[in-house]
């Protein structure tokens, strides 16, 4: 379970009341778990208001600007680029969120 904003920038507490939940979740034939993989983000309510998450292929789950021209940066910081090798690694490391 996350404990806080999955903004780098944001140390926010997890509010379940509070925030908007993101959930992604792949099938890709590369990926080396069993079925699917689910994993779950959390921005709080101020990072709400001004960012999105979004699951690119190739580069993980991303946190972008809603407004600007701001670049995506990467939130799982994972070494290998694709979520479903992502989720394996946490699988294998002791649990999935």
């Amino acid at each position: 379970m996350f404990s806080k904003c999955s903004n780098p920038d944001c140390d926010r507490t997890f509010d379940y009341r509070r925030g908007r939940l993101f959930r992604f979740d792949t099938d890709q034939a590369d990926s080396k778990s069993a079925g699917p993989c689910v994993r779950h983000f959390w921005l709080c309510d101020g990072c709400s208001q001004t960012y999105d998450l979004e699951c690119r292929w190739g580069m993980g789950v991303m946190i972008r600007s809603r407004v600007g021209t701001e670049m995506p940066r990467p939130v799982c910081g994972c070494a290998n680029a694709g979520l479903g090798l992502c989720l394996a690694k946490l699988r294998v490391a002791g649990g999935l969120l």
